[in-house]
């Protein structure tokens, strides 16, 4: 369970600052429409970030789930769980932060 709780920890810091840093980075950048890429230089080291925010956040997950393992429906719902919280709020929060920010 502390190694679940450390994963998801570290997953949800590595979702920070990966969407943070894709914020920042792409502010005054447009996407480009053929490669769907951003002209920065630092979105390499962001989609590694992202990625391992990923795997550290299902490793967390299933050990979450493992400890709930008291029935299979509350093991799924605790993973599921998990999942959409680490891997969807950073993101949501650092848009709507960077959104209100750009508005003035």
């Amino acid at each position: 369970m502390l190694i679940g709780a450390c994963a998801v920890l570290l997953g949800v810091a590595f979702h920070l600052l990966g969407a943070w840093v894709s914020a920042r980075q792409n502010d005054r950048h447009s996407m480009s429409a053929a490669s769907g890429r951003f002209a920065a230089w630092l979105s390499q080291w962001t989609r590694g970030l992202q990625t391992a925010g990923w795997i550290l956040s299902i490793i967390g997950a299933l050990a979450f789930g493992d400890a709930m393992s008291t029935s299979p429906g509350v093991s799924i719902a605790v993973v599921v769980a998990v999942l959409a919280l680490v891997n969807g709020l950073p993101s949501l929060i650092v848009t709507l932060l960077h959104r209100r920010t750009a508005r003035g």
